[in-house]
């Protein structure tokens, strides 16, 4: 029963960090998506696109970057969020201008 508990435990903290390292590469693809249908409906310049797209690319880096020892720290997961927030209200500024 223990070996039950315990095993049931390791799974479900092991889920937690895939869903949450997961959850950037969503936010990432969501934040494209929406360049991508700026440009679409003509609220985005291919200028402003181009920035940021630019700007995603720095994302990606970064991320990258951090994921290269093989896992996020807490410092790192709080870094990749404050950028995408910056991302996101650029994204949103450049598209109601």
């Amino acid at each position: 029963m223990k070996f039950f508990i315990a095993s049931l435990f390791l799974l479900s903290s092991l889920n937690v960090f895939s869903i949450d390292g997961k959850r950037h590469d969503r936010r990432q693809f969501k934040q494209k998506k929406r360049i991508a249908n700026g440009v679409k409906s003509g609220e985005l310049s291919k200028k402003e696109s181009r920035k940021l797209i630019r700007g995603q690319r720095r994302i990606n880096r970064t991320e990258k970057r951090f994921e290269a020892d093989g896992e996020l720290t807490a410092k790192e997961k709080i870094i990749l969020e404050k950028k995408q927030d910056i991302q996101s209200k650029r994204i949103y500024k450049k598209k109601h201008n």
